[in-house]
């Protein structure tokens, strides 16, 4: 347990490395490296982890283990446990783009929310501007999850990682040539397939929600076109009336 606890923070320092020294090298828009704008949002990414360190019963991965330990949960029930990694990757996927897009509709979740969105540029300290209670209400939900489908601890490090990565990578200030950019958003979530949910047009704000694999907006009907034209009329942040 000590060795799936201690991957993922490892991880994701490396992939944070790794996508300052590209948005150094292959940076999209210059000059708006704001300090005070990048302290406060990873300053709000720790309050979150601060957050759910002090209130949560227990970490996503103990949960894990729990299931496993006792043969609790939907997957086990059903003598699917081989197929929780396949399984619990989509179904978790699927249930963040759900979250995402309640987060935009219920007007008492949008207030927490909003204030990703009212971030005025885009890199990888946008990937954990979030609000508080938005991080505790996020983990609360992953974890009835783990819980009801009886996700093993592999599989959720592997869920856990690849949230974060792609939020990374997704909010991130990088110029990837178009071609390569055209071929991977049909798969997964870019910068430019994201940039357009950051727009301060609510049509194009409520739509792209999905957070890592492409299918959910074409299946749900929330996709945007995100092609370099509606890129350069895009801009960020939130109207006051939205």
């Amino acid at each position: 347990m000590d060795l799936i606890s201690s991957t993922r923070p490892v991880i994701f320092i490396i992939t944070i490395i790794a996508f300052l020294v590209l948005e150094r090298v292959i940076s999209r828009r210059q000059n708006q490296y704001e300090r005070k704008r990048m302290a406060g949002n990873i300053g709000l990414g720790f309050a979150g982890i601060f957050v759910i360190t002090v209130i949560a019963p227990l970490s996503l991965v103990h949960a894990a283990f729990l299931t496993q330990d006792r043969d609790f949960g939907l997957l086990q029930w059903l003598n699917l446990a081989p197929l929780s990694l396949p399984l619990g990757l989509v179904l978790f996927d699927l249930l963040l783009y759900w979250q995402h897009r309640f987060f935009h509709k219920i007007d008492f979740l949008w207030q927490f929310h909003r204030l990703h969105h009212e971030d005025q540029f885009l890199d990888i300290t946008s990937g954990v501007r979030f609000h508080p209670i938005e991080y505790l209400i996020s983990y609360a939900l992953k974890l009835v999850f783990v819980l009801a489908l009886g996700i093993g601890p592999w599989t959720i490090l592997i869920c856990e990682v690849w949230l974060s990565s792609i939020s990374i990578f997704s909010h991130s200030n990088i110029n990837i040539p178009i071609f390569i950019e055209e071929k991977i958003k049909r798969f997964v979530i870019t910068p430019d397939y994201h940039f357009v949910h950051h727009s301060n047009k609510s049509t194009q704000m409520n739509s792209n929600f999905c957070n890592g694999f492409a299918i959910w907006d074409k299946l749900f009907h929330s996709y945007s076109q995100s092609d370099k034209a509606v890129i350069q009329e895009i801009n960020l942040g939130v109207n006051q009336d939205t």
